[in-house]
């Protein structure tokens, strides 16, 4: 009998948990994801291409659309099917709207998973509404600040998480993105989906949101709305009326696998 209250058994062996294995995918490609051989189930996101941002006084382009799954059923040893990555819209100049971005999808098990491109940045004139993910179910983003009424600057793009901020007396911020570093750990990508911010008639454009979003420029000198980044699906912040200048362009889309 063992002492103290111990019990009497065989031997438990403890089995070392496997490292997750994690693959960013940057490109379009017929198939980016080989599992291992004990896979069963998969965790994936996918982030379409952001949009671009507007002229004149213009809105920030909106994130890409973003989607998370978790625990999808997958088959061990196997290659998965086809990436494909959205490219992020242009900005553009003038009293003109942003380009939309492009849809991003991945293909596993016969099943084709799609997110949206993030819609273009409002400009000034004429009016309209900054950037936001296209309206689908389930939703995909956030919506665009409102462009202002008055002659400052456009509202900022939407976020994954956030909505666009609406010009008021300061510069109009992008909506947030997601922070993907804890549930994807590895990816040298470690926020996506964040919207472009607003271009300003004033001494300083409006921050992009995090994951990507590009920042709206200022009028004096005008330098155009900075890009968002390369593979967050980011969206490109409002030009805040450079002569030349354009909005930023919207980022690419990216996948990321975690098994």
């Amino acid at each position: 009998m063992a002492g103290n209250g111990g019990v009497i058994g065989p031997t438990q062996t403890v089995t070392p948990s496997t490292p997750d294995i994690v693959t960013t995918v940057t490109s379009s490609t017929p198939s980016a994801v080989t599992t291992s051989p004990v896979t069963s189930k998969i965790d994936f996101i996918v982030v379409a291409g952001g949009a671009g941002g507007s002229g004149k006084r213009g809105g920030g382009g909106g994130a890409g659309g973003y989607r998370s799954f978790t625990c999808v059923s997958v088959s061990g040893g196997a290659a998965l099917g086809a990436v494909t990555i959205g490219g992020g819209g242009s900005g553009v100049g003038g009293n003109n709207v942003g380009n939309s971005g492009s849809n991003s999808s991945f293909v596993v098990s016969c099943t084709t998973y799609t997110s949206h491109g993030g819609g273009g940045g409002g400009s000034q004139e004429p009016g309209g509404r900054a950037g936001n993910t296209p309206p689908v179910d389930p939703p995909q983003g956030n919506p665009g600040g409102g462009v202002s009424g008055g002659d400052h600057g456009g509202g900022g793009g939407g976020g994954a998480t956030q909505a666009g901020f609406n010009y008021t007396s300061a510069p109009a911020a992008g909506g947030a993105g997601v922070d993907i570093s804890s549930t994807f750990p590895g990816s040298p990508i470690p926020a996506v989906a964040g919207g472009g911010g607003g271009g300003n008639k004033g001494c300083s454009g409006a921050p992009g949101g995090t994951g990507g979003g590009g920042a709206g420029s200022r009028s004096y000198p005008g330098t155009g709305g900075g890009n968002g980044s390369t593979n967050t699906g980011g969206g490109g912040g409002g030009d805040g009326d450079a002569n030349p200048g354009s909005g930023g362009n919207g980022g690419s889309g990216v996948v990321v696998v975690k098994q």
